[in-house]
Order: structure tokens, then C-alpha cells, then sequence
């Protein structure tokens, strides 16, 4: 990318039937001690973020499972409004929906992806915790790359 380096594979986000089961099912299969599954349950309060230009308020229950430096996100829709997940979902069924990465650059990162044909999915985050991006690369390469900004990087490598 011009002005941007890739710094890091953050995450990889996977869209599932059941988030804990998925989570329980990783942790055995790389000896992995289920304690470190952290649950975010988004079953009653939505999730806020624009997708696709418009603004959702989608139910989510969210399981990650970090393994040094990288974090498997497992991603259940629950209800409220469509958002990326459940229609990667609806014409997929459960599997590998995107790949979060770092990079150095953020604007630039998302300047030269938007320049090479890429959509803009999800924006979400703010100035106090950090910025993220879901560009859309499906009809270049087949993939949903999530781009962090600098500050949401530095955040979790401290976690």
C-alpha cells in the first residue's frame, strides 16, 4: 500500500452458529485453556456502527480466544438490523469473514484501497480508543480486510 505497512494480523474474524461453542471447540484443538475465552454478549444492548453508509444498531454475541498475537473473534448475529456478519452469514453460512490487521499508515491504508476498488463497510471507533475500518476486497482478491489505526494497535498489544 502506498504510505501504509502492514504491522501486524490482528485478528481472525469468523462469523458462527454459536460464539462459545466455537471458542470452546478452539481452545481444545491448540490446548488452549478455556479461561482465556472473553465473552462480550450484545444480546440485549446493540452494537452501533455504519454499514454501508447507513447507520445499524445490530445484537451480537462475540467470543475471542487470543493466542499470543493473535485473536480468533467468533462472531454470532443475534438480532436488530443486518449487518456485515449476517450477510456473509446468509450466503455463506459460518466461516472465515474477515482478517484484522495494523498498519502504519491508517488514512493512507484506506486511500489506497478505496483508489484500488475497495468499499468501505464498517466504520466504527472513536478518537479517545482508536478508529477501524472493514474494507470490502471481495471482487479483488476475495476478502474483508478490518484495518486499525495506530491507537486501537497500541491498545491491544497491551492487553
Amino acid at each position: 500500500m502506498q504510505g501504509a505497512v502492514l504491522q501486524n494480523v490482528i485478528q481472525l474474524g469468523i462469523v458462527v452458529d454459536d460464539a462459545l461453542k466455537a471458542a470452546k471447540i478452539t481452545c481444545a484443538l491448540f490446548d488452549i485453556d478455556p479461561e482465556m475465552i472473553d465473552i462480550m454478549d450484545f444480546s440485549e444492548e446493540a452494537v452501533r456502527v455504519n454499514y454501508s453508509g447507513k447507520e445499524i444498531a445490530s445484537h451480537l454475541k462475540i467470543a475471542t480466544v487470543k493466542k499470543e498475537k493473535l485473536e480468533f473473534e467468533f462472531i454470532q448475529f443475534v438480532g436488530g438490523d443486518a449487518n456485515s456478519h449476517k450477510d456473509f452469514y446468509d450466503r455463506n453460512g459460518p466461516g472465515l469473514q474477515h482478517i484484522c490487521v495494523s498498519v502504519s499508515n491508517y488514512k493512507a491504508a484506506i486511500q489506497c484501497l478505496e483508489e484500488l476498488g475497495a468499499n468501505s463497510l464498517i466504520k466504527g471507533g472513536d478518537d479517545e480508543t482508536g478508529y477501524y475500518r472493514y474494507m470490502d476486497l471481495r471482487e479483488l482478491n476475495g476478502l474483508i480486510i478490518e484495518l486499525y489505526d495506530e491507537k486501537l494497535s497500541a491498545q491491544r498489544a497491551l492487553e
